[in-house]
């Protein structure tokens, strides 16, 4: 009786191995060229923003959301440019003028309501917020700790740099 349940549990085992193998493979390489085609896009934006010449001597950093849009970080300490690119608007400061990136987390519990990343500069006007996630997630789950790392990652870039 014992050899049957191990044989059964093995199976198992077998078939979502094989499952992972073949439908996860194909799942993981449309989200791999959806990723592709969204910074592809923000990338011609900020070569068509910026021309060609200038971008090649700029940082990209990419910041995906849990709605599927993307921000582009672009940045040059050389040429004192900070830019965020997304598909609504194209945010230009200085790279000097910018203050602090402050993160707004609203929490429920176990769960993850919102994350923001709002982005002070001396001028007012031009502070900016980047929403990067707006549905639940559970806090120490994949996504929870995967978008409160990004937006550690993006809050380290803007205050410290490259």
């Amino acid at each position: 009786m014992q050899n049957i349940v191990i044989f059964i549990i093995f199976g198992i085992i077998g078939v979502l191995c094989i499952y992972n193998l073949t439908v996860g493979k194909k799942i993981r390489a449309k989200a791999s060229q959806k990723n592709k085609d969204i910074f592809g896009a923000l990338k011609d934006k900020a070569v068509e923003h910026f021309g060609s010449h200038k971008c090649e001597t700029m940082q990209f950093v990419p910041y995906m959301t849990d709605g599927n849009n993307g921000y582009l970080l672009c940045m040059s300490k050389e040429k004192d440019i900070m830019t965020i690119i997304s598909y609504e608007d194209i945010i230009d400061m200085k790279y000097q003028s910018k203050k602090s990136c402050e993160i707004i987390i609203e929490r429920d519990g176990k769960y993850i309501n919102s994350i923001k990343c709002v982005i002070s500069c001396a001028d007012p006007s031009v502070n900016y917020t980047i929403n990067l996630a707006g549905k639940k997630h559970r806090a120490k789950g994949f996504m929870g700790k995967f978008i409160l790392s990004d937006a550690n990652e993006l809050k380290a870039y803007i205050e410290g740099g490259e």
